[in-house]
């Protein structure tokens, strides 16, 4: 398919870019390549490879450990308000 300015301009609002006048022509040229390029992974033949839920990821085990006490977390609070960090807003 041989892609013009208004295709290029349909693409990137839909992708979201802001595309120069100046560098239309580059992407005319360049993206049929880059299709191109990525259609090739359709001719890649998958299926003697097992789906990745077939490989669940060995994690650390989940151990229950003891933690802090309250007051020496709190204690260590550059400021407090009652059993609080204070901290400034975050927005």
């Amino acid at each position: 398919m041989k892609l013009d300015a208004a295709m290029i301009d349909q693409l990137a609002r839909l992708a979201r870019m802001d595309i120069l006048d100046s560098e239309r022509p580059q992407f005319i040229e360049q993206l049929p390549r880059i299709m191109a390029y990525v259609g090739q992974l359709q001719s890649i033949k998958t299926e003697q490879i097992a789906p990745e839920r077939d490989h669940p990821a060995r994690l650390r085990d989940d151990l229950v450990e003891p933690s802090q006490s309250a007051a020496k977390i709190l204690a260590a609070a550059p400021e407090r308000s009652e059993d609080f960090w204070k901290v400034k807003a975050v927005m």
